[in-house]
């Protein structure tokens, strides 16, 4: 993984179809696993992968 894969809030957002807003809470309450380089928080695409998974719901019947 190089530096110019990880996504900031508003491309995390973008994958996922929701708010910046939204990824910043999960970052918050670590729903969402997130790398800090310096001052600035990303989020790695195999943590938005991973968030997915954990959030599927099978289909019952």
């Amino acid at each position: 993984m190089t530096i110019d894969q990880l996504l900031d809030y508003e491309s995390a957002a973008s994958l996922l179809g929701c708010s910046p807003r939204l990824i910043r809470k999960l970052a918050d309450t670590r729903a969402i696993a997130t790398v800090k380089v310096g001052g600035l928080v990303r989020i790695e695409p195999a943590a938005i992968e991973a968030y997915i998974a954990r959030r599927r719901r099978e289909v019952v019947g």
